[in-house]
């Protein structure tokens, strides 16, 4: 009797311990992952990653999912992007039912950005604004489909985006980075109509001096044949042809003088434009 009453006894101490030691444990690892979170805000990610790795090496199951998705996160912030695709593969395969899971596609969209990968980037931002339209993130999705559009050349669309983000998110943290590309695109596209109204421009000044080339052919002809009917008369002239010859010599000074009046006013034209 007394040795059932001491297994018995000792039998609670060990179920008392092992419902214990979970919550000390637990404890423990959430304190390392409050550090990660408190490095990793303060911009320090090297750091962060070391209590962020240290619970994914334990072996943490409540703790584990977070674990790597902020270490995916850190990796990236630290400017190390294979480690942090890594990281984040495991973390959208392992943990489908984690509270960050939503997200971690968003953050697989900012990679394929950082990647060049725009097409794929845009896709994964689509899908994470549909699965969580009320997420804070989705402004920035929205701001980082247009840089994909934007870096693709696809201004309209990418217009779009920009002013998507600032009209119907004037609190997003992208709110004034979306403000500075609107500009951009703006100033591009007045680059655009000035490079065209210099093309016209120019296109109108070689159509003037066509018809310049071809007026100054005109009147040479004319001259000449106004000099070769002076010539004509002169040979043999009467009182009629001496009158005719006078219009036709008038004519044709004035014609001459037409001519070179034109050339000094294409001179000068040329000279502004120089």
């Amino acid at each position: 009797m007394i040795f059932f009453t001491v297994a018995r006894k000792l039998l609670i101490s060990v179920i008392f311990c092992l419902s214990v030691f979970p919550l000390f444990a637990n404890d423990d690892v959430r304190i390392l992952f409050e550090k990660g979170q408190s490095y990793y805000g303060n911009g320090q990610y090297l750091e962060a990653l070391y209590f962020f790795n240290e619970i994914i090496e334990g072996g943490s199951e409540a703790y584990g999912g977070d674990a790597w998705f902020w270490s995916a996160k850190s990796y990236m912030a630290a400017g190390e992007l294979e480690d942090a695709k890594n990281s984040l593969e495991y973390f959208l395969l392992n943990y489908p039912r984690n509270a960050n899971y939503s997200e971690g596609y968003y953050y697989k969209g900012r990679l394929l950005y950082l990647e060049k990968e725009y097409g794929k980037s845009i896709e994964l931002f689509n899908r994470f604004i549909r699965s969580s339209p009320f997420s804070p993130f989705v402004s920035n999705a929205y701001y980082w489909i247009g840089e994909c559009l934007y870096n693709t050349g696809n201004f309209d669309e990418a217009l779009e985006m920009f002013k998507k983000v600032v009209s119907e998110y004037p609190a997003s943290y992208k709110f004034e980075a979306a403000n500075y590309k609107i500009s951009l695109i703006d100033l591009k596209y007045r680059e655009k109509e000035l490079l065209q109204l210099i093309r016209w421009s120019h296109e109108e000044s070689l159509k003037e001096l066509e018809a310049y080339r071809n007026r100054e052919r005109n009147y040479l002809q004319t001259i000449r044949a106004y000099q070769e009917r002076i010539i004509d008369l002169e040979s043999g002239s009467t009182e009629a042809d001496s009158k005719t010859l006078e219009r036709l010599s008038d004519a044709a000074e004035k014609l001459e003088n037409y001519l070179e009046q034109l050339k000094e006013e294409d001179e000068g034209g040329n000279a502004e434009e120089q």
